[in-house]
């Protein structure tokens, strides 16, 4: 008898006392060989589940990846693209620089990119390429971020000119919640 055959109706005890005194109890060989079958189970599905775990994350950074690309160019942000021979890049979205001169033998130059914050006071980013570093000189009145990719991120208020690091292919910079991205070829 077991302490929940109290809670049992009248009824449904003769049932009971039926059902538990037909249950099967297994020796400790069945219930050994039962574990085994058990731990067999779980590990092969493991290993299942860990590859489906990696696939699924990869799928998901793939399409992560694929709409990132997709907001970025639909959504008016620059974008700068080396153009074959003639070494010019030209910018999508919002306006920016346009044939800024960039010979494959690094020969020097400078752009200018603009834009308005959400309506706040403009936002102007001028790159300057010596051949050697590209100077980075950022002018707006109020308080931004900036990033080099793969960077620090930095916070400042007003004008500043920077060095980029050796290498950096993009510029983000965050002003009044707006975020603006410059690929940088050179």
């Amino acid at each position: 008898m077991s302490r929940y055959d109290n809670q049992l109706p009248e009824d449904l005890r003769g049932i009971a006392e039926r059902l538990t005194a037909a249950r099967v109890t297994p020796s400790e060989f069945e219930l050994d060989a039962l574990r085994q079958r058990v731990h067999s189970r779980a590990q092969r599905n493991a290993g299942e589940e860990r590859w489906n775990r990696s696939a699924t994350a990869a799928r998901m950074n793939l399409a992560g990846g694929a709409l990132t690309v997709g907001l970025v160019l639909a959504s008016g942000t620059g974008v700068a693209v080396a153009g074959g021979t003639t070494g010019t890049i030209g910018w999508f979205g919002g306006g920016g620089i346009r044939n800024a001169a960039l010979c494959e033998n690094d020969a020097p130059w400078t752009n200018s990119y603009s834009y308005k914050p959400k309506a706040k006071n403009p936002l102007t980013v001028t790159l300057t390429w010596s051949g050697i570093t590209l100077k980075v000189a950022i002018k707006y009145t109020g308080t931004y971020t900036y990033q080099f990719a793969g960077g620090p991120v930095h916070t400042a208020f007003g004008p500043i000119s920077v060095t980029a690091p050796s290498g950096a292919k993009s510029l983000t910079i965050v002003a009044n919640g707006q975020t603006e991205t410059i690929a940088i070829t050179y």
